[in-house]
């Protein structure tokens, strides 16, 4: 799989996010509906760091990606 794309700029980072959190999706990265069971937390935020060692996203960029498949929902 290539790497992630590194954002230069401003329209690019919110293109590389799209493109970022659209690509977790179709690898099967599911949003977080805050279930309050720590095994479900735990599988989920494995497969959300397995996609993005396959993706190889860097760590400084993990996190804001990571906080779109958060959901809202209370």
């Amino acid at each position: 799989m290539q790497a992630a794309p590194v954002p230069t700029t401003k329209a690019d980072n919110v293109v590389t996010l799209v493109w970022i959190v659209k690509s977790m999706r179709e690898l099967g990265c599911e949003p977080f509906l805050g279930e309050p069971d720590a095994e479900i937390a735990g599988r989920w935020l494995r497969t959300i760091e397995d996609t993005l060692d396959q993706m190889r996203v860097t760590e400084d960029l993990r996190v804001n990606y990571v906080a779109h498949l958060l959901s809202d929902r209370v």
